[in-house]
């Protein structure tokens, strides 16, 4: 049996600051004042427990449009796939189509959120759509989902959250996109490209 290998997706693989930012640029179309939008943002996050904040993208954008999730998200998505737009983070690309190559891993997405936004999110990541990776979206702490679904196997979740407190037969691999981390200079763990990750035992 494959060896498992989870990847988180926001702030992993998905750079979800540049797509707002993208979705504030795109609302002055709508005579949204520039700026509006992010300024909202952590409004909509709820912390749901120890490294989980649960981001409401429908009610932000209810109260800033004043429209629904419904009404915009069909012309977000057009405007997505007219511009060609993809909000991997530069390095992601090469690093899936390297490790999915690898015969010994079963490569699969683990990310936190509401379903339908996650899916949509990475059906903008063009290399994404093209491997069929398996997607997980769970609402609960991923070492629950991995104790309860996983419990037999060994695997490695690559994650930017820190610390998750995996099950022992599954290791964490932390990477941290964000610079001047003062936990990564504490944990000499500061891995900013994701394709270092090939230099390990990956």
């Amino acid at each position: 049996m494959k060896q498992k290998l989870f990847l988180d997706f926001d702030e992993t693989l998905f750079n979800h600051y540049a797509y707002l930012a993208w979705v504030d640029t795109f609302l002055e179309n709508h005579a949204i004042e520039k700026g509006t939008y992010q300024k909202l943002i952590s409004d909509f996050h709820t912390s749901m427990g120890e490294n989980m904040r649960l981001y409401d993208h429908v009610g932000h954008i209810e109260a800033v449009l004043g429209r629904s999730w419904g009404y915009i998200s069909g012309e977000i998505e057009q405007a997505l796939e007219y511009q060609q737009k993809d909000f991997c983070y530069e390095d992601v690309h090469e690093f899936l189509e390297k490790i999915t190559k690898k015969s010994k891993y079963d490569v699969r997405i683990l990310t936190y959120g509401h379903g339908e936004y996650q899916r949509y999110k990475i059906r903008t990541c063009r290399v994404l759509s093209q491997l069929r990776i398996p997607i997980h979206v769970v609402n609960e702490p991923k070492r629950e989902f991995l104790k309860r679904e996983f419990p037999n196997v060994e695997g490695i979740l690559i994650d930017d959250k820190h610390p998750l407190r995996l099950p022992p037969n599954w290791r964490h691999i932390w990477i941290t996109r964000r610079e001047n981390d003062s936990l990564a200079d504490e944990q000499q763990s500061n891995v900013t490209k994701i394709t270092s990750l090939l230099e390990l035992d990956l």
